[in-house]
């Protein structure tokens, strides 16, 4: 297991590590612009058409929010920038022809349907954790999915020749799911079947073999059963973190804490704990999906996160080695605009996602994701709603 240091963080990561002390500023920001958006009319939100074959291995991103944020009806303007849009639509997986939806939370439908035309077919429904970003459309998508209902001998299994979705989630959603009695009855008939996963458990859809990942991440205050998952098919490897933390400890123990990271005293770790368990999850994953939350620093707090943040991920790519890395579920924050200096510009090199050449600015999250594959020489790519990757 790659040993690293606190050291290290902040020598490898000086560049996101730079802006952190303006984030109480943003975060009243976007706050305001929050406030401001949800007193407006909503407007319509639509993704284009991409150019994606029914029998090619894609990777395609439907939403990549961040908890409540992705329920924001307009894009968000603040002082600094106007911010992307970034739904909780979640990801569409299309392996040897199967289609798999993960996390279909908010826009999971909609955004499904302008990037690819149709929710239909649906060979399988993933749930990590019950949180609303993660969620919410799973019930929407299984109807949908099934033609509504009253339609699914018709049009999926006769016309189509397929079977009706399975249902794959975590403990949670699925005692959930259990415990609805009118609820069950009404979405079981669109089923082919239930699977529930813990950390080391399999399912197997159509060839593809899905087995479920430790992580660490509190649905409510006394339940963590969150999963992250490993997707493999026909010698490809997929990893995706879902929602965790990665750290156990944080630097700063809760009697060192002081309001201004500046003023505070005492002897720092110098060794950060990981969940080493959950790092040996995604060893030889060809491509892993990391998904960060905010861009603000586990070092630089006070208490560890339930995301795997900016240094999260480095610490997790720098031992996974995957061949490509992925950054998704990004807070509005993360997409600020910040002032490209002499140091930032030596890693926002080529196309960036979101870049204003004019004003010499750059996305904080491209900071973030540029940082990260200087460091680590790993194809890092920040994702967007709409993003598609042909495997």
């Amino acid at each position: 297991m790659p040993c690293f240091t606190l050291d290290e963080l902040t020598e490898q990561l000086s560049p996101i590590r730079k802006y952190n002390p303006v984030f109480g500023q943003l975060k009243t920001e976007i706050l305001d612009a929050w406030k401001r958006a949800l007193t407006r009319d909503t407007k319509n939100y639509n993704l284009r058409r991409i150019d994606v074959r029914d029998d090619e291995d894609s990777l395609v991103f439907a939403g990549t929010g961040n908890s409540a944020w992705v329920v924001i009806p307009t894009p968000l303007s603040t002082s600094y920038t106007s911010l992307p849009r970034r739904t909780g639509g979640g990801i569409r997986l299309n392996l040897g022809g199967t289609k798999l939806h993960i996390d279909p939370g908010p826009q999971a439908i909609a955004n499904t349907e302008s990037l690819l035309g149709s929710v239909i077919p649906t060979d399988g429904i993933v749930v990590t954790h019950v949180h609303l970003d993660n969620a919410s459309e799973t019930f929407p998508l299984i109807y949908s999915a099934a033609a509504g209902g009253s339609l699914r001998k018709t049009l999926v299994e006769e016309h189509l020749r397929r079977s009706l979705p399975v249902l794959v989630s975590n403990k949670t959603f699925m005692d959930d799911f259990n415990a609805g009695t009118s609820q069950r009855a009404f979405y079981e008939s669109m089923l082919s079947r239930r699977e529930t996963l813990q950390p080391g458990e399999s399912v197997t859809i159509n060839g593809i073999k899905i087995t479920a990942t430790p992580a660490v991440h509190n649905e409510t205050p006394n339940i963590s059963e969150t999963i992250g998952l490993l997707i493999e098919y026909e010698g490809i490897r997929i990893g995706y973190t879902g929602n965790t933390a990665l750290f156990k400890t944080a630097p700063v123990k809760e009697w060192e804490r002081a309001r201004d990271i500046s003023a505070r005293v005492g002897p720092i770790e110098k060794q950060l704990e990981t969940y080493n368990h959950i790092i040996e999850a995604y060893e030889g994953v060809d491509i892993l999906i990391a998904e960060m939350g905010s861009v603000t620093l586990n070092h630089d707090s006070i208490k560890p996160s339930q995301f795997l943040r900016a240094d999260g991920i480095y610490v997790l790519a720098k031992a996974v080695k995957p061949k490509m890395l992925f950054i998704s579920e990004v807070a509005p924050e993360s997409d600020l605009l910040v002032p490209i200096d002499d140091e930032v510009r030596m890693i926002a090199h080529g196309d960036v996602t979101y870049r204003d050449s004019q004003k010499g600015e750059v996305s904080f999250a491209e900071v973030v994701s540029r940082t990260i594959e200087n460091a680590l020489e790993v194809p890092t790519v920040l994702t967007y709603d709409g993003m598609v990757f042909k495997i």
